[in-house]
């Protein structure tokens, strides 16, 4: 799990949780100083971003977790309990449990992506029609580890988490929109869903 962080206040700090694929980079157009991102997942342990946020005495005053980071987020919440329990928490095309054939993406499609894995096919459902050239990613080898991560450690939601708003792009290539529905309703939280046309990496249009 990577961690990048760069601030000038760290009484302000927005902690983002990407998606699969995601970099760090990805973000800092949208959301610039004062972050710490959360992206490149190989495991659930949260050790580094405590201390990280401990040791700079960082206050989150804004959680955004995307795609399969809302799910990590769910994973790691109890450790950061105490970070977070007064910032305002989003989640944008993404879900508690990530994989699973009723409240996320479904386990064989998941599976299917990771055997055949097409980076270009992946950008291009990821952006929509959005440049993507100036993006940065992570080595191939490394996000086929990072699918098989997922795919070895999907688990059902650890904790009820009170989002304040949850964004859902109405034509998502990745994360069903319908899937993501379903899992808000079962939260009871249907009404913070906003719906937004955008790809699913829904940044170039929204802002936070």
């Amino acid at each position: 799990m990577n961690i990048y962080h760069k601030s000038n206040n760290n009484k302000d700090i927005t902690l983002i949780f990407g998606g699969f694929a995601s970099h760090y980079s990805h973000f800092l157009p949208f959301f610039g100083e004062n972050i710490v991102v959360v992206y490149g997942y190989n495991t659930l342990k949260g050790d580094n971003l405590v201390k990280l946020l401990q040791e700079n005495n960082m206050q989150v005053n804004k959680v955004v977790a995307f795609s399969m980071g809302v799910w990590v987020f769910y994973m790691l919440y109890e450790s950061l309990r105490d970070f977070v329990k007064n910032s305002t928490k989003v989640a944008v095309n993404g879900t508690g449990f990530g994989i699973d054939r009723a409240y996320g993406i479904n386990p064989n499609l998941f599976k299917a992506v990771y055997r055949n894995f097409d980076f270009q096919s992946f950008v291009k459902n990821l952006f929509g029609r959005f440049r993507s050239e100036d993006f940065l990613f992570l080595e191939i080898s490394v996000l086929k580890d990072e699918l098989l991560f997922f795919i070895k450690n999907k688990e059902a939601p650890k904790q009820y988490i009170s989002w304040d708003k949850v964004y859902i792009s109405k034509d998502d290539s990745i994360f069903s929109s319908e899937s993501q529905v379903r899992f808000w309703e079962r939260e009871g939280l249907l009404d913070r869903v906003v719906f937004i046309d955008s790809p699913h990496f829904a940044f170039f249009t929204l802002e936070i």
